[in-house]
This record gives C-alpha cells, structure tokens and sequence, in this order.
C-alpha cells in the first residue's frame, strides 16, 4: 500500500490553495488599469488619426487674432457663442474700442417660428424654428478675407399645449442648441477657408 508524505496534500508543491495575497491583488489591479489606460490612449490617437475632433476644436489661424463681432450685439445669444467659442480655439475677441486685425461681420440675422401642423381644434401640434445668418471676414483694411455666405438651420419639435411653460423651455433650449451649431458651422467654414 501507497504511504502519503507526511503532508498531506493532492497538489504539486508549486500549485498555491491559498487566497491571493493584498499585493497580489493590488498587482492584478495595476496591471489591468495599465492595460485599461492602455486601451484608452489607443483608442484616442485612433480616433485622432481618422480626423475626429470633439465638437468646438477648431484651427483658426493666429494671423485673424485679435477678432472683433460686428453685426450683433454683446448681449445677443450668437455673440456669446461667438466669442466663447473662439477664444477656446485660441482667439483673442476684440471689445468696441479695442484694435482687432479682422472683423468677423454677422448680418441678416434671423430666428423664426412657423406652426407646422394644428390639430382638428385648431392647436399647433409641431413648430419649426428657424435661425440663419450671413457672415464674412474682412481684415482691419477692409480686405476681404472669408466671402460673405449665408448659413441657415431648422428644427422642429412638438408642441403639447397641456405643458405650455415647459414647451417655452424647450424652445429656447433648442434654440441655444442651434445657435451653438450656427457657430461652429461659421467656425468651421472659417477654418476651411484660412
């Protein structure tokens, strides 16, 4: 009859029956976060290699800096969009005294509203909103640097009129939306063009 060592054990010495370690556990941790951060960084300089840039990352030229936005006024919603936008791509935007080497000149500004559709009562049920403008640069000669062009959204969305105070909200909520697209498509156009 087979004798048993004197442990008592069915693995090979090598094979570990304990519970990991705390530092075994804390390597495991480390190394799948590096290959997590790893996995990350791929996936980023995979989407910078395809052309993706987040949502307001545009390359204006320093040359147009410092820009000044005429056309609108300060307190106008397009003219903080504007000038948010611009100075997070690295545009100085000018004040009314101040000198500027390009002007930035928004004009036929436009926001409408139009009913869409009524019900049998005669209540709208849907609205359409429309926001557009006509841009152009010019440098602080007058020259013609960026043709003025015409750019023009629409949206619609559906009206409940049980819920009057929170269309309104939505409305202008919309309508900042569409302001923000305004303005990346001007600074998107800006860009292609410089």
């Amino acid at each position: 009859m087979a004798r048993r060592c004197a442990r008592s054990s069915w693995y090979p010495e090598n094979w570990s029956t304990s519970s990991p370690t705390d530092n075994e556990k804390k390597e495991s941790m480390v190394s799948k976060r590096i290959i997590q951060l790893g996995l990350a960084a791929g996936l980023l300089m995979l989407l910078q290699g395809c052309g993706f840039h987040l949502r307001g990352d545009v390359a204006l030229p320093a040359t147009i800096s410092p820009l000044r936005i005429d056309g609108i006024g300060r307190h106008h919603g397009l003219y903080t969009e504007l000038s948010l936008m611009l100075r997070g791509n690295g545009i100085q935007v000018a004040g009314e005294g101040d000198a500027a080497r390009s002007r930035l000149r928004i004009s036929d500004y436009k926001s409408r509203r139009r009913t869409l559709s009524v019900d049998g009562s005669g209540n709208v049920i849907e609205y359409e909103l429309h926001e557009g403008a006509t841009f152009e640069l010019r440098d602080d000669q007058g020259n013609e640097r960026v043709a003025a062009q015409p750019l023009s959204l629409t949206r619609s969305y559906n009206n409940n009129g049980s819920q009057a105070l929170g269309k309104q909200d939505e409305e202008n909520t919309i309508r900042r939306e569409m302001q923000r697209d305004l303005v990346q498509r001007i600074l998107s156009r800006l860009q292609a063009q410089l």
